[in-house]
C-alpha cells in the first residue's frame, strides 16, 4: 500500500478478486431485485427468461470473438502463451491476475476474471437461477427450505467456507469435503433460522446498518423541515 499506492487502489477497484467497481454491478442489480414483486409468477418467469438470455448472449458473443474474429490466436502470441495455458485460463480463470499487453481478454467469460462478458454470464446465470427455484418453490416450497435457509445466511455460510478452506484440509478429497460442507451448512442453517432468524453476521450487518441510519436520518429529516 505504501510503496506502490496506484497497484493497490486498482486491485481493489478493478483488477482483484472481489474488485469493488465490477461488483457494484452484482449489488445494484440485486437490490433492484430486491424491490420487485418476487411473488408474481410473471416477474419470475420474466427473470428467468432475461437470466437465460444475457447468459447465452455473453456466451455466444464471447465464442464469436475468440474463435471466429481471431480473438483466441490473437492471445496466444499478445500474452505468449501456449494452448494449453490459456486453454486452462479460459476454463478456470488466471492463477493471480490476467496477462496484460491485449484487449481481447474482455472477450472471455471465465470466473473472477471480472471482464465485461464474464460479469454477463455470471449474471444472467444468477438471474435464471433465481427465476427457476421461484416458479419451482410454487410447487414443492417445503422442500426448498434447505436453500432458502442457507440462502438467507450467505455472508455467514460464505466466510465460515473461506476460514475452513484456510485450513487446507480439502486438497486430498475435495469432492468429500464439498459434501460434508454442503451437509453441515444446510442443518446449520435450518437450525439457526428456526431458533434466532435472521443469520449471525447478517444480524450484525443489519444492526449496524440500522444503527447508522437511525444516526443519519434524523438530522436529515430535521434539516429538511429547516
Amino acid at each position: 500500500m505504501l510503496t506502490d499506492p496506484g497497484a493497490t487502489l486498482a486491485q481493489l477497484l478493478l483488477t482483484g478478486t472481489y474488485p469493488a467497481l465490477p461488483y457494484l454491478t452484482y449489488l445494484l442489480v440485486g437490490l433492484g431485485i430486491g424491490r420487485l414483486h418476487l411473488h408474481h409468477v410473471e416477474i419470475q418467469t420474466r427473470l428467468l427468461v432475461i437470466g437465460v438470455g444475457l447468459a447465452v448472449t455473453a456466451r455466444l458473443a464471447s465464442w464469436l470473438v475468440l474463435y471466429i474474429f481471431g480473438g483466441y490466436h490473437q492471445l496466444t502470441h499478445a500474452a505468449s502463451l501456449d494452448e494449453e495455458t490459456l486453454a486452462g485460463i479460459l476454463i478456470w480463470g488466471p492463477d493471480d491476475a490476467l496477462p496484460a499487453g491485449s484487449w481481447w481478454w474482455l472477450a472471455i467469460t471465465t470466473p473472477h476474471t471480472n471482464m465485461p462478458l464474464a460479469i454477463a454470464w455470471s449474471l444472467g446465470v444468477s438471474l435464471a437461477a433465481l427465476g427457476a427455484f421461484l416458479l419451482l418453490a410454487r410447487k414443492v416450497g417445503p422442500w426448498l427450505l434447505p436453500l432458502s435457509a442457507m440462502g438467507a445466511m450467505t455472508l455467514t455460510l460464505y466466510s465460515t467456507q473461506l476460514v475452513l478452506l484456510s485450513f487446507e484440509l480439502h486438497y486430498d478429497q475435495p469432492q468429500l469435503w464439498f459434501l460434508l460442507y454442503l451437509v453441515l451448512a444446510a442443518i446449520f442453517a435450518l437450525a439457526w433460522k428456526r431458533a434466532f432468524g435472521q443469520g449471525p453476521l447478517e444480524r450484525l450487518v443489519s444492526t449496524a446498518a440500522k444503527k447508522a441510519s437511525t444516526t443519519v436520518l434524523p438530522s436529515s429529516s430535521g434539516a429538511d423541515r429547516e
